[in-house]
């Protein structure tokens, strides 16, 4: 738990604040995270999944940031090497959800970075050095805390959603959350080339379909 943890609040920091390389991007992130709960292959197949969907996900301009890092640590911390299919599938769910909600708390610290900002400005203006080198390391410290915090705080509540619906799930909704597990890169692709084009996103259904009724991947 405290290596997944210490991940989250690296991936976290890497994303925002220092380096910025892919040890951030889900893709990345799930499969070492998979592979610190004794899932691997579960981990990999996360990180196609998320990596797929978040391929639309840009955050330029005023494009509010969704947290795919802390949700690709987080689902395998709440989910575990030992549980089925569907319950990946129901944390993958959860998880797409959680993102958005997520992504404040990155919003939180890049306001208070702005209010530095100018602030730095003023003082500056002034004739005055403002400390940016130490208020850096501070904010990318901010950063790894929140990835550590936020990852915590994800995987509890996967961890719970997961636990009740292993307790009140019946057949059929197992059945779906198992769809979900596996289509779930036929269908974030043809999201990402449905900005194309719109009949892609109903192609990556049909695939997913296709896949699944041919046997998939067990």
């Amino acid at each position: 738990m405290i290596a997944l943890l210490a991940l989250g609040g690296a991936a976290g920091a890497d994303r925002t604040a220092v380096g910025q390389t892919l040890l951030a991007h889900p893709a990345v992130a799930a499969p070492l995270a998979g592979w610190i709960v004794g899932a691997p292959s579960e981990g990999l197949w996360l990180g196609l999944c998320m990596g797929v969907l978040s391929l639309r996900a840009i955050p330029a301009g005023q494009e509010r940031p969704r947290d795919w890092t802390t949700v690709a640590v987080a689902i395998p911390l709440a989910v575990g090497s030992q549980s089925s299919s569907w319950q990946w599938g129901a944390a993958l769910l959860l998880g797409l959800l959680l993102a958005r909600p997520l992504g404040l708390a990155i919003e939180a610290v890049r306001a208070l970075a702005l209010r530095f900002l100018q602030r730095a400005r003023e003082a500056t203006s002034r004739g005055e050095l403002p400390p940016v080198e130490r208020v850096h390391f501070s904010f990318a410290l901010l950063h790894f805390v929140r990835g550590v915090v936020m990852t915590a705080v994800a995987a509890l509540v996967l961890r719970w959603a997961v636990s009740i619906a292993a307790s009140t799930a019946d057949v059929a909704a197992t059945k779906i959350l198992w769809v979900v597990w596996w289509s779930a890169p036929l269908v974030g692709l043809g999201s990402f080339l449905a900005g194309r084009r719109r009949g892609w996103l109903f192609a990556g259904l049909a695939l997913g379909m296709v896949f699944l009724l041919a046997g998939g991947v067990r």
